[in-house]
């Protein structure tokens, strides 16, 4: 579960008829990371209001309205109600998402505040993607940050310095830049199983071979299955 964040917004009630029965006000500008998939808005609301039915309308982006239909609680001084706002798919960079929140209970007027949340930048770590305990390149993300960046394909959790090398497929497992290949003793490019040595990720140098046919791997002239050259 990633960090959620709490802001404090202020309602007041009006008393004897005057003013606003609901105000909506915010101290300072609120903000989050942008790797927070919700926002936990706490509504301080006047103690006039505690045991009623407070009706909230979020809507972030531009997008869904967000109904709510929350009783607010005693906190105290003031009332208190607690919304779940889910922010969704964020991009890591730095985003500001302008907010609509609309709040009114059933015989008083409707009330509305727009403010922004500034989602900072998602921080520069080696993330492990994959899971496997190596990271890749550093860069913004929101995943699980490890030390290191010595993961070659942070997609793959098979793909990583400690992985096993599988022979001769053309796949760099333990992020070493080469690959197993057969030993082509008689460089005919075809190699047997009995030696295996680091070469190239194609096997194409010479001395070594993707192929394990060579039924004679000292004579050039019998290549792979035993067929001869000529």
């Amino acid at each position: 579960m990633l960090p959620r964040l709490f802001l404090a917004l202020l309602l007041s009630a009006g008393c004897g008829g005057k003013g606003k029965l609901v105000e909506l006000g915010v101290p300072e500008p609120p903000s989050a990371n942008a790797c927070d998939e919700r926002l936990s808005l706490v509504l301080a609301v006047s103690s006039k209001l505690v045991g009623r039915t407070l009706f909230v309308e979020v809507v972030l982006d531009g997008g869904s309205v967000l109904p709510y239909e929350v009783q607010v609680d005693d906190g105290g001084d003031r009332g208190r109600v607690e919304l779940d706002v889910r922010l969704g798919e964020q991009p890591p960079e730095g985003v500001t998402v302008p907010v609509e929140i609309t709040a009114w209970v059933e015989d008083g007027p409707v009330d509305t505040l727009s403010l922004e949340v500034a989602l900072d930048a998602a921080p520069r770590i080696n993330a492990d993607a994959d899971g496997d305990g190596f990271g890749g390149p550093a860069g913004l993300s929101c995943g699980v940050a490890v030390e290191n960046d010595a993961d070659c394909d942070d997609s793959d959790p098979n793909i990583n310095p400690g992985a096993p090398e599988t022979v001769a497929d053309g796949v760099d497992q333990d992020c070493d830049g080469l690959d197993d290949c057969y030993v082509d003793v008689d460089a005919d490019t075809y190699g047997d199983e009995s030696g295996v040595i680091q070469a190239s990720a194609s096997c194409a140098d010479v001395g070594v071979s993707a192929s394990m046919d060579d039924c004679n791997d000292g004579v050039a002239g019998e290549l792979g299955g035993g067929i001869g050259a000529g």
